[in-house]
């Protein structure tokens, strides 16, 4: 009797447990369900009882196979595919992001930027951030075919970063002309048409920046536009100041090329200061040092120029004599005979020389 009456007292519980246990192990679709109905007999319990254990066991065990199997293929990584194109990768790439977590490339920079990571040594955003701006404006081929592209030129109510700038004075700094001094190069022969072409061609956004702020302020329409000439000049000494501050002893070409042109046209030591002052050309002292330096390779060349069989030497005797203003106290003016000249290389001429050509 008290055994039945044990099992009666026990039936309950023991069907609301297995009746949790059913919900929580459902058979597969492809599988029939195993488990014994239970029987509402209190003498057979028990039997119900062991048969659903058994059940309960073996679907457990085949739902732990069926994870560990999900888990292992999930892991893998898989082969590396070395035969696809950068192209065919980055469209991959993307092509996941957006099927698996719907996402573009605005979420995932804009991720990069602000989220910081939940792991404790993984990259923060501030370190993010720099590898971004490192790999967009820290290449000059990446930065001049962005600026290319039309979505580019549609932002100008948006100031673009400093380091567009920046970055668009640095490609202008490595110029023939921007660059460094070139003594072979002389003012008569600057194309100030070429030089602004280089100026539109790597710093398009700094050129318009600076003709969007030097733009007349009225616009006349009864009357032609008073500034008809080129401001091609203007800009360039705009950018060879800029170039020459950032850097002095390697951007100095256009500064040296026109304080040796001034000083040769006369102007005063306190105009060239004044000048040098204003970042237009080199300081007094250094416009003197390199007519030294020119004079002194003319000498070494003129050496050897004589030597050449191409060579044409023009010269010419003078006398000269001092006048009363030249004169000084103890120094009377004298007759002074000076010879002047001037080597020229034939562009036609044999190697020869003229006097093997008028033998034959």
């Amino acid at each position: 009797m008290d055994e039945s009456n044990r099992a009666e007292n026990e039936y309950p519980t023991r069907l609301r447990q297995q009746k949790q246990r059913r919900t929580e192990v459902e058979p597969n679709p492809g599988q029939t369900n195993s488990t014994t109905p239970i029987d509402p007999n209190p003498a057979s319990a028990s039997a119900s009882k062991s048969a659903f254990t058994l059940a309960f066991t073996s679907a457990s065990a085949s739902d732990s196979a069926s994870i560990s199997a999900s888990a292992s293929e999930s892991g893998s990584r898989g082969t590396y595919n070395t035969r696809l194109t950068s192209r065919q990768k980055a469209d991959k790439i993307l092509r996941w992001m957006h099927q698996e977590y719907r996402w573009t490339i605005k979420d995932l920079i804009r991720s990069m930027v602000f989220d910081d990571p939940e792991r404790l040594y993984d990259p923060t955003a501030h370190a993010r951030s720099g590898k971004l701006i490192e790999a967009i404006w820290g290449e000059t081929d990446i930065l001049q075919k962005l600026q290319e592209h039309p979505s580019f030129q549609k932002m100008p109510e948006q100031a673009p970063p400093l380091n567009i700038y920046c970055g668009e004075l640095t490609a202008l700094e490595v110029t023939p002309s921007f660059g460094p001094y070139n003594q072979l190069l002389e003012f008569d022969s600057l194309n100030l048409s070429h030089i602004h072409q280089d100026i539109k061609r790597l710093a398009p956004r700094l050129l318009s920046l600076l003709q969007s702020l030097t733009a007349p302020i009225r616009q006349r329409t009864d009357q032609a536009d008073r500034q008809s000439e080129s401001l091609e000049g203007r800009f360039i000494i705009l950018f060879s100041i800029l170039c020459f501050t950032r850097r002095r002893n390697t951007c100095s070409n256009l500064p040296k090329l026109f304080g040796l042109y001034f000083q040769s046209m006369g102007v005063k030591r306190r105009v060239l200061q004044v000048l040098a002052g204003m970042g237009i050309c080199e300081t007094y002292h250094t416009i003197n040092k390199l007519n030294e330096s020119i004079a002194a390779n003319g000498l070494n060349h003129l050496a050897t120029a004589g030597s050449h069989p191409d060579a044409i030497i023009v010269y010419d005797n003078f006398d000269y004599q001092e006048q009363v203003r030249h004169q000084r106290v103890g120094d009377h003016g004298d007759l002074k005979s000076v010879t002047s000249g001037k080597v020229i290389y034939g562009r036609h001429l044999p190697l020869t020389g003229l006097g093997s050509t008028f033998k034959t």
